[in-house]
């Protein structure tokens, strides 16, 4: 008898090994839903990126005009140069513009052309007197030419400074 219940018996047989990845349902949906959400902050994380550079390079390119700007009027207030002044203020105007203006062709624009470009951009209505009005476009236009100014270009030149300044705050929002 013994012999016939041992023959009965069978081997043990141990259970198959577990999966590595044995997870409830739930788990993997949550894991899935990581995933999406992952690919999506990295999606929408770039044009916030960009965004911030371009409005770090904005308020560089702001901060840069302000300094410039600032230098050109405390040399005129030290000076008294209007000609060393106005030709600052007019390279400074045209490398503004060719900052800013990437897609217009500022670089072969002269005399009237310049100035008419000038005053296009305003956005608002621009001052009665702008940049095409004939006593500061005769000053911007010929100014470099003279070795002196008379006192009455003199008076005209501190009028381009400020015309300049309104032009920069408008067009860049350049504050002082």
């Amino acid at each position: 008898m013994n012999q016939d219940v041992l023959k009965q018996l069978k081997d043990i047989h141990l259970p198959a090994p577990e999966a590595w990845w044995h997870l409830p349902w739930g788990i993997g949906l949550l894991l899935g839903c990581l995933c999406l959400l992952a690919v999506f902050i990295t999606w929408a994380w770039r044009p916030l990126k960009k965004r911030y550079h371009l409005r770090k390079s904005k308020q560089a390119l702001q901060h840069a005009i302000k300094e410039e700007l600032q230098g050109i009027e405390h040399q005129f207030q030290q000076t008294s140069d209007a000609l060393t002044m106005l030709a600052a203020i007019s390279i400074l105007l045209r490398r503004v513009s060719m900052t800013v203006f990437e897609d217009e062709q500022v670089e072969g624009l002269i005399q009237s052309q310049w100035l008419a470009f000038l005053d296009s951009k305003w956005n608002k209505e621009h001052p009665k007197e702008g940049f095409s009005s004939q006593r500061i476009a005769a000053l911007l236009s010929m100014a470099v030419y003279q070795k002196t100014l008379d006192e009455h270009a003199q008076q005209a030149g501190q009028d381009v400074l400020t015309l300049s300044k309104l032009w920069l705050h408008e067009v860049v929002d350049v504050s002082f």
